[in-house]
């Protein structure tokens, strides 16, 4: 089989994916000698890295790690990057040929707020809140890897 020989070729040759979301972040400061402008980014996404090594009697010996980061928030100031947290499984699987490894247990938690209100009426200072509205809302995501 063509496919079983890729893989002992390249045996013990890590396998990665990347999908990442990149935010900016710009500072600018006056200063003496003029503007200064400060710039910076910030990553998050998924990230799964795989390592296959065949072993004795048809067996698959998978080493994998698996990263999902999310940014959860705005950011507190438009110089600083959005918060982000970051859940990592790092791991080791030994199945046999033509079964599959379900990685799980990573789940992301988002939370968001929302305000509205009507335009004057919302901005009056006893009555405004009868005009006006907070809304939260509470995400959670899970995440599962297939491994073949």
């Amino acid at each position: 089989m063509r496919a079983r020989d890729a893989l002992l070729e390249h045996g013990r040759v890590p396998g990665q994916v990347d999908v990442e979301h990149r935010v900016c972040a710009l500072r600018i400061q006056p200063g003496r000698a003029g503007v200064r402008r400060e710039g910076g980014t910030s990553d998050a996404g998924t990230q799964i890295t795989v390592t296959p090594q065949i072993t004795d009697g048809d067996r698959l010996l998978i080493d994998y790690q698996v990263s999902l980061s999310s940014f959860v928030g705005e950011a507190s100031d438009v110089t600083l990057s959005p918060p982000r947290q970051q859940n990592s499984l790092t791991s080791v699987a030994t199945v046999p040929d033509g079964f599959a490894v379900v990685v799980g247990g990573l789940e992301v938690e988002q939370e968001t707020e929302s305000a509205s209100k009507v335009p004057l009426l919302g901005d009056l200072p006893i009555l405004g809140a009868l005009f006006r509205s907070k809304t939260r809302t509470m995400t959670k995501t899970r995440f599962f890897v297939f491994l073949r």
